[in-house]
């Protein structure tokens, strides 16, 4: 069962993204993108666009975007502005005010830590613990946050982060 670890309000500063682009024609037969975060491994991926560029964040990033009823799921990582996409590999860049991140626990293997019910559980968490008087989610932006100190496929119980991007009000 899924459960919410603790929830927090950061600032957020400017970071380009570099990754791939996905949409639903690239999820498997239970609507996950497991097979693409395979080839990312399989094909290291995750070390050739941090060869020549500085990590902001260590972590591998589900980037989750939905533009007038477009949807966008990116994986990649995210680097301090300037960093520079290998060909193959596309940047996004973003500014927002502040991050609303939550850690949730559940079971990998299931799927139930993944999709619209542990995103909508983790800002429903956000805005019930933190002081978001002054900030808005647009609702355009999120992100998965695998911590590999903390989230593994392999155990029963992981820990996965969710991170939403607000903007001042």
């Amino acid at each position: 069962m899924v459960e919410v670890q603790r929830t927090t309000l950061k600032d957020f500063n400017k970071v380009t993204f570099i990754g791939k682009k996905y949409d639903h024609s690239d999820r498997n037969e239970f609507g996950s993108f497991a097979p693409i975060w395979e080839e990312w491994n399989r094909n290291n991926w995750f070390e050739l666009i941090e060869e020549d560029n500085e990590l902001a964040d260590d972590a591998a990033i589900g980037l989750i975007i939905l533009k007038s009823d477009v949807f966008e799921y990116w994986i990649g990582q995210f680097f301090i502005p300037g960093a520079i996409a290998p060909y193959g590999f596309e940047e996004v860049s973003f500014v927002a005010d502040k991050v609303g991140y939550a850690e949730i626990s559940g079971n990998p293997q299931n799927g139930e830590l993944y999709g619209d019910i542990p995103l909508m559980m983790s800002w429903n968490a956000i805005k019930q613990c933190e002081q978001l008087d002054n900030y808005q989610w647009n609702k355009e932006e999120s992100f998965e946050r695998y911590d590999f100190d903390r989230f593994s496929t392999s155990k029963e119980a992981t820990v996965l982060g969710y991170g939403f991007l607000l903007e001042k009000v």
